[in-house]
């Protein structure tokens, strides 16, 4: 793989990167999340195994705009 490929790819995945934290931000509920007894998140209906995937979009974020700094 010439060195041409390898920076075009990291270009393309830099750009998808930058599309993905921008829809992270949009959709992102500022609410804190809730748990009930059984650990399940009510402010955001997230009744699974896991953490609720609002929690992680806010520690994605926040890691993102702390390597900005």
């Amino acid at each position: 793989m010439s060195i041409e490929n390898v920076t075009e790819k990291g270009a393309r995945m830099m750009f998808a990167a930058e599309g993905m934290y921008g829809i992270l931000k949009d959709i992102r509920d500022l609410e804190e999340c809730e748990l009930d007894h059984h650990g399940y998140c009510q402010t955001h209906g997230w009744l699974q195994e896991g953490r609720c995937p609002q929690l992680r979009i806010k520690e994605i974020i926040a890691k993102v705009e702390a390597m900005k700094e």
